[in-house]
């Protein structure tokens, strides 16, 4: 005869093992899953940080280039500066001529004028 204490324990034991597989497979499958979502992931990462540095070079080139273009934009605001002064410097001797040149004309206005007086 068997002992009904023993098959009772022995069944115990066979669910017990059951259920321990049925879990670990669970725990397996969970595994599987996060490490496939860690895959995900760590490309995802990857992607960004390429991103990032493309974004940085961009960045570094622009800053690059605006250094550039402001250089030459106070480069040719200085050779403007003295065009500036070179026309301000023209402009006050023409103006000095031009005052010469009009005090000349009217003694001679005045010369004409009393040459022709005289004529009379």
């Amino acid at each position: 005869m068997s002992n009904p204490t023993l098959i009772n324990g022995f069944e115990d034991i066979v669910t017990f093992i059951k259920q321990q597989e049925h879990r670990n497979k669970e725990l397996q499958e969970k595994n599987k899953e996060l490490l496939n979502s860690k895959n995900d992931l760590y490309h995802q990462l990857e992607e960004l940080v390429q991103k990032y540095e493309t974004l940085k070079e961009q960045n570094e080139s622009l800053m690059k280039s605006e250094v550039r273009q402001v250089k030459a934009l106070k480069e040719e605001n200085k050779e403007l500066k003295e065009e500036n002064k070179n026309v301000i410097r023209v402009l006050n001797l023409v103006r000095k001529d031009k005052e010469k040149l009009e005090k000349e004309n009217n003694v001679l206005k005045e010369e004409n004028k009393r040459l022709k007086e005289e004529e009379e």
